[in-house]
């Protein structure tokens, strides 16, 4: 009962505007709840096996979080501690076990790294304005603040925004043909 009186009680933060498209963000601005809750009611409703729900250790989120350079939202972590991915949880895409994220994260900055070899001389998106920007901003490139959690398999990733500001820890979509969109949801948890 008190974790359900939480979950009320957790305020909505104000929409940002999405200055590509004039679009108020997040589309989905539940903030959803306490994770490992929700998590549970997920194992219990849809059968999942022991294998899908052992996670991460907090040696491992901890290497993980090494790698990308960034310290990642509670709420990632504990995603990546209460499960090891392939399980469909928005329709089309499924959640990354913690091997997988990384392996995304690596495979975007790569990308990033090949288009910046691309671009004319002037031409490239000004990355440091990306990642100063607040999360929730739209990102022209993959930046090193998105964690992949999710992904649908033919090239479209569900990142968390680790960037500062009013929306942290928000999920967009990425792609490289299309970048990063406006927030879909406000939380993993709303997720």
């Amino acid at each position: 009962q008190q974790a359900a009186a939480e979950r009320e009680t957790v305020a909505t933060p104000e929409p940002e505007s999405d200055e590509r498209d004039g679009s108020e963000g997040p589309r989905y601005d539940s903030r959803g709840g306490d994770l490992t809750a929700l998590w549970q009611d997920l194992a219990a409703t849809a059968a999942l096996d022991d294998t899908t729900v052992q996670g991460a250790t907090a040696s491992d989120l901890d290497a993980a979080e090494n790698h990308t350079g960034y310290r990642w939202p509670d709420e990632v972590r504990e995603l990546f501690r209460l499960q090891s991915g392939n399980i469909e949880i928005v329709p089309m895409f499924r959640l990354l076990s913690l091997d997988e994220a990384i392996t995304t994260w690596d495979m975007w900055m790569q990308i990033t790294d090949g288009l910046r070899e691309r671009w004319p001389e002037g031409s490239a998106p000004d990355e440091s304005a990306i990642r100063a920007a607040p999360a929730g901003s739209p990102a022209e490139v993959f930046v090193p603040e998105l964690i992949p959690v999710a992904d649908d398999a033919s090239g479209t990733s569900l990142c968390v925004d680790t960037r500062a500001g009013s929306l942290h820890g928000c999920v967009a979509e990425y792609s490289a043909s299309a970048g990063g969109s406006r927030p879909l949801w406000s939380s993993v948890s709303a997720m």
